[in-house]
């Protein structure tokens, strides 16, 4: 496909992914025949009680590791500039009721086999891409102060399916000095490590080995490897 590479763009799908926590309870016969059915269920009881007793803001389980190859094709009703190279593209599957948005880093070529990527608006496109999970720290605050957000920028509005953690923040002992984020830890009093990738600011760096209350969300980073026009 001409003029188009391997692109790394961010897609803000997934921030509604919500926490749920379930327990069963099995009913017991006193025969003998059922006998062993009840002994496995009297063993599963703990276990289920403790389920059901956990809170609901409990921390999400780490994100599955390694990508995976997705394919959408579809109507591109929108392609519109987020700030250069940066493009939101809306792909319209058949029968889909609301569009799939994908951020696009088009690192300076719009051009999609051979045509601006605008002059796709209103046709068929195939965008292939490898999605993977990815964590997302919305609020730290340490001492009553936020380290993200400060007094001259708002707190944003926290999605559902958030998920709010006290602990030890480590990883953040000197300012960010390259161009990739640094992977930051909370160590929660039973020794559960929350990891999240972020660019450590010099606010934060006093925060380092100091109780804080991470919020994250669990969501979905994509990198596309080819986009091709239809018919």
């Amino acid at each position: 496909m001409a003029g188009v590479d391997v692109k790394w763009i961010v897609a803000g799908a997934c921030l509604a992914g919500a926490l749920a926590l379930s327990g069963c309870n099995q009913a017991e016969t006193a025969t003998a025949d059922a006998a062993p059915a009840a002994a496995t269920d009297a063993a599963k009881a703990p276990a289920e009680a403790a389920a059901a007793a956990a809170p609901a803001n409990a921390p999400a389980a780490a994100p599955a590791s390694g990508p995976v190859e997705r394919t959408i094709t579809g109507t591109l009703v929108a392609a519109e500039d987020a700030g250069f190279p940066l493009f939101n593209l809306g792909i319209t599957p058949p029968g889909a009721r609301e569009p799939t948005v994908i951020t696009w880093n088009s690192e300076g070529s719009t051009d999609v086999d051979g045509v601006s990527i605008d002059e796709l608006v209103g046709k068929t496109v195939t965008v292939t891409y490898q999605s993977q999970p990815q964590r997302t720290a919305l609020r730290l605050v340490h001492a009553g102060t936020d380290l993200l957000y400060f007094p001259d920028s708002s707190v944003p509005e926290l999605p559902p399916g958030a998920v709010t953690v006290s602990g030890v923040l480590g990883g953040a002992g000197a300012p960010t000095a390259g161009d990739l984020p640094d992977t930051l830890t909370v160590t929660t009093s039973d020794g559960r490590k929350i990891e999240f990738d972020y660019f450590v600011l010099p606010e934060m760096v006093v925060a380092n080995g100091q109780m804080v209350d991470l919020t994250y969300v669990d969501g979905t980073s994509d990198e596309v490897t080819a986009i091709k026009a239809g018919n």
